[in-house]
């Protein structure tokens, strides 16, 4: 009884196939032109493209008990950037710089030539000057004392261990004791435990080795524009070190969505070499034949439906409202992969058609030989994508759903656009044709002498 209708659905399916194959056999313009409008609708969407690159958003899980607990707690110890800034109290990430200082040597980094190289750097990136586009100091000239978050005394945050510096004396380093070093003159604890890594203490707790340095600097987030110049202006200093002893590390946090969109979209200069490699594969592959039969062109055919029907895709998401993620960028290749293996197999279906049949019922019985497999192909992998957009991940999920829509309308497109192709070449084949040029190399008389032998 299983088996029965399975077959009356297979049955079914490549009836309508049969039929869609004849439709586009007599009517291969009009469907191209059906495939532009449609494609032409989706793209709209990109005109209020949304790019998420918010670390937050997109990879903390939505609806998480931390992220309903993060309003109570805000609100209940508030933390002012502006002028009541307190790290215990700090509950995002946003703003926060840090920097990790190594040594070449592997030696101890309390030495006052490695200080002192400490110093110099963290003169040069609070001396940075830029300007925000923020209404009212566009002509402005900044630097990081401006846009630090500061404590109730109007100061920036303090690196402690910077303010050793002065207090060598004669090449003498001043005692220091981990993780908490009590001064002397106003009994002020100083933490070093989150200034000093890799170190080695005696006895009596005072340190011996310290094999790296963290400096922190907050910014506030009241003066974020998603520019992030002083950020970036750090960045430039780290690339662009030339200190004798120190290595510089940085991390920004609100540099992390720039960097994810930077990455993403830097492979496009190899897409354009990856995209040449694969036309001239396609079109070689494709090149089965006489010169009047060989389907050259529907391997540059499939390429760019697939390509066409990816970016159908990413604009229908737009038109849904979800949001792009720059690494979604490279579902496209996915796409265009998957979309090469559906035209592959619908030419190999046209080829064992034969050739003394109209064009109409060629492509009829192309689509109904092939049209299951790549609908099953197409269907499972939509599915795949579908399942992953269940993850409580904002990333997983956008991600996910481009991936879906784009192999779903490269399905489309690829039946349509290659089923239109085969059809005018088709025609051309008939006609005794050159199949790569379209120039006529043979007479009527001839052309279907060679189509009766099956030439």
């Amino acid at each position: 009884m299983r088996l029965a209708k399975l077959q009356f659905l297979e049955t079914m399916i490549k009836e309508f196939f049969r039929k869609i194959g004849m439709f586009i056999g007599c009517y291969p313009w009009w469907v191209l032109l059906g495939a532009l409008i449609t494609f032409l609708a989706c793209i709209s969407g990109f005109q209020h493209i949304e790019i998420e690159t918010d670390i937050y958003t997109l990879f903390s899980i939505k609806d998480a008990s931390a992220q309903k607990e993060k309003p109570m707690i805000e609100k209940t110890f508030p933390n002012n950037p502006r002028d009541h800034f307190e790290v215990g109290r700090f509950t995002s990430l946003e703003g926060a710089n840090r920097v990790i200082i190594t040594l070449n040597d592997n030696q101890t980094v309390l030495r006052e030539d490695v200080l002192r190289e400490v110093v110099l750097f963290d003169q040069m990136v609070r001396n940075i000057t830029f300007h925000l586009s923020i209404p009212g100091k566009e002509n402005q000239t900044m630097t990081y004392n401006d846009i630090c978050s500061k404590d109730t005394k109007g100061r920036c945050f303090r690196n402690r261990i910077l303010e050793l510096f002065p207090k060598i004396q004669n090449g003498r380093f001043p005692k220091v004791s981990y993780p908490l070093t009590v001064n002397k003159g106003d009994e002020e604890v100083v933490p070093y435990f989150n200034t000093l890594g890799g170190v080695h203490v005696d006895s009596s707790g005072e340190v011996i080795v310290a094999e790296a340095i963290c400096l922190t600097y907050f910014t506030n987030p009241n003066f974020d524009t998603k520019e992030y110049p002083w950020e970036k202006g750090v960045l430039n200093i780290v690339l662009n070190q030339n200190f004798s002893h120190i290595n510089i590390s940085f991390l920004s946090f609100n540099l992390l969505g720039d960097e994810m969109y930077k990455t993403a979209f830097g492979i496009m200069p190899y897409a354009f070499y990856t995209s040449a490699l694969m036309v001239i594969i396609c079109f070689i592959g494709c090149s089965f034949g006489d010169c009047t039969t060989t389907k050259s062109w529907i391997g540059i055919v499939g390429i760019t439906a697939s390509f066409y029907g990816g970016l159908a895709g990413f604009g229908l998401c737009q038109h849904l409202r979800i949001p792009f993620v720059p690494p979604s960028l490279s579902i496209l290749f996915v796409i265009v992969g998957v979309g090469m293996d559906d035209a592959f197999v619908i030419l190999a279906a046209w080829r064992r058609t034969c050739p003394s049949q109209s064009v109409p019922e060629r492509l009829s019985r192309t689509l109904e030989q092939s049209g299951l497999a790549i609908t099953i192909s197409s269907l499972t992998n939509c599915l795949c994508f579908l399942i992953g957009a269940t993850s409580p991940f904002s990333f997983a999920y956008c991600f996910c759903m481009y991936a879906a829509f784009g192999i779903a309308l490269d399905y489309i497109f690829t039946v349509s656009i290659v089923g239109a192709a085969l059809t005018i070449m088709g025609r051309i084949e008939t006609s005794g044709r050159n199949a790569i040029f379209c120039l006529p190399i043979m007479n009527s008389s001839e052309s279907e002498l060679l189509i009766y032998l099956n030439i």
